[in-house]
């Protein structure tokens, strides 16, 4: 189906719905640990550094992840403030992309109702909405990943007359989406798109066709946008190319000992529950999966979408570790396939009922804005009155990842960083272990637990955020003696007494 003025004109009303639905009350709710606090943090210390090639959390290497994501959060802070809303504008301006993707790519390939349909059944998805108001790059690869694989379809659709020059331009935009992938979130962003093209043509018995194409071209984009990154820090970090490629990427995904350990069919439930009730639709017509591929060749719409979701849930689904996050690439062709369904049987469908369950999802969807996940606000307000701009802040033995933006400042962390078994454990102790590990020079903010009484002795201002158990012995070796300031998140707060008592 061509383009009309119309379509675009249903695309910008899409687009305001969504950025309305995603855009209210998206700073109410207080930064949730880890992730929150941790992605935004390196952002905010790139902006106030000036140091925009390596990603830094308090001082420290950060090079789990690709550089996009904090480039984006730092000019949403530098814009807007440092603030929750701002933090949280890159993940809802692509939910909005994304839902206007999705109607496009309905409307073009299928029906105006199914793109409308799609796109608001993405919108009120609870997987899809929470992320849309969580900030880390989840979305931000999904949303690429998507991009991607829509403009690879037309490629690939046998029923597709395509001239080499559109061949060629559907080709080049899958180049700069995967790169852009690439760059948010690493290799799945090239990877996954891929992933999924090799099995439809290999369904389709169409491999021939990769001769074909000038694949090339797309190779030389995705070159051209993230090379010039990869050599540039990994010439500054000699370590690099090793921990980010081998030990992030495929160590990760193969290995074990990393959090959240699920079982193979975890995300089969989670997509479930993301698209309920509407996903129960596509239960009942499971039965009819073979029946579908001997049509393949007649619906390959449809077929891709199937291949899509298949390929991506399947890949996942091997590591030990599973992130609800991850699975967000498949939302699109989920809610694409689920439209498709309900406009096939829409004399089975009662309006009202169909609307009476938006109202639901959109409700409880709001609802999650005024949630108040784990966060270091009420350390915040308790300090808030003594802190000062001289004022150092050290933890001990502990860490929360949003103390650096609440505090807007670096964070002491005192812990015992000789510790042979940090490498057993996959939290804030280990990403700062394998940060100095990569570091040039030790990284000044990670200290010693038997450094705190000089930093305590030597600063005028100190604020010293332990666990209420130390507090007795801290009470016997500080000079001037501490202060208890209060005990909030099962954390107390010292401050140096006044006039040096």
């Amino acid at each position: 189906m061509p383009h009309t003025k119309n379509t675009y004109y249903d695309a910008c009303l899409i687009g305001l719905i969504s950025a309305l639905m995603f855009g209210l009350f998206l700073g109410t709710r207080a930064l949730n640990i880890p992730d929150e606090g941790r992605y935004p943090s390196v952002a905010l210390q790139m902006l106030q550094s000036h140091q925009w090639l390596i990603p830094r959390i308090n001082g420290v290497p950060f090079l789990d992840k690709p550089i996009l994501y904090y480039w984006l959060e730092a000019l949403s802070i530098h814009w807007f403030g440092l603030n929750n809303w701002a933090i949280r504008l890159p993940q809802a301006l692509f939910g909005v992309i994304g839902c206007v993707a999705v109607f496009l790519f309905g409307n073009h390939y299928s029906s105006r109702k199914t793109g409308y349909l799609a796109a608001l059944l993405l919108m009120i998805s609870p997987l899809y909405y929470f992320s849309t108001r969580y900030a880390n790059m989840d979305l931000e690869v999904a949303i690429w990943i998507t991009l991607t694989l829509m403009a690879l379809f037309p490629v690939l659709n046998p029923h597709t007359p395509l001239t080499r020059a559109q061949t060629l331009h559907r080709l080049i935009w899958a180049g700069v989406f995967s790169g852009l992938g690439f760059l948010t979130k690493g290799m799945i962003g090239a990877v996954l798109p891929g992933l999924v093209a090799l099995v439809f043509l290999g369904t389709m018995g169409r491999f021939h066709t990769l001769k074909t194409l000038p694949l090339y071209y797309p190779i030389l984009v995705f070159g051209i946008i993230t090379l010039p990154w990869i050599y540039l820090i990994s010439h500054a970090m000699p370590h690099f190319l090793y921990y980010f490629f081998v030990y992030q990427q495929f160590y990760r995904y193969l290995g074990s000992g990393f959090n959240n350990a699920m079982p193979f069919y975890f995300y089969l439930g989670i997509l479930l529950l993301a698209f309920i009730p509407w996903s129960l639709l596509l239960l009942g017509k499971l039965k009819h999966l073979p029946r579908l591929y001997t049509q393949r060749h007649t619906q390959p719409f449809l077929w891709y979408l199937v291949v899509w979701i298949a390929v991506i849930t399947f890949f996942f689904s091997i590591p030990h570790s599973k992130i609800i996050g991850y699975i967000l690439p498949v939302t699109p062709a989920l809610a694409l396939l689920i439209a498709l369904g309900i406009v096939t049987f829409t004399r089975q469908w009662r309006i009202w009922v169909g609307i009476g369950m938006a109202l639901v999802c959109i409700s409880s969807n709001l609802l999650i804005s005024r949630f108040h996940l784990p966060s270091s606000q009420p350390i915040k307000t308790l300090v808030q009155a003594v802190i000062t701009p001289e004022t150092r802040v050290i933890t001990d033995g502990l860490y929360d990842e949003d103390l650096p933006i609440l505090l807007n400042r670096p964070i002491d962390i005192a812990y015992d960083w000789n510790n042979p078994h940090i490498m057993q454990e996959d939290n804030w102790a280990r990403d700062f272990y394998l940060g100095a590990r990569n570091a040039k020079t030790p990284p000044s903010h990670l200290i010693l637990p038997s450094k705190i009484p000089l930093f305590w002795k030597t600063h005028p201002s100190v604020i010293l955020i332990t666990y209420p158990s130390n507090i007795p012995e801290l009470e016997r070796t500080l000079l001037p003696h501490p202060v208890l300031l209060g005990i909030v998140n099962q954390q107390a707060v010292l401050i140096r007494a006044p006039h040096g008592r």
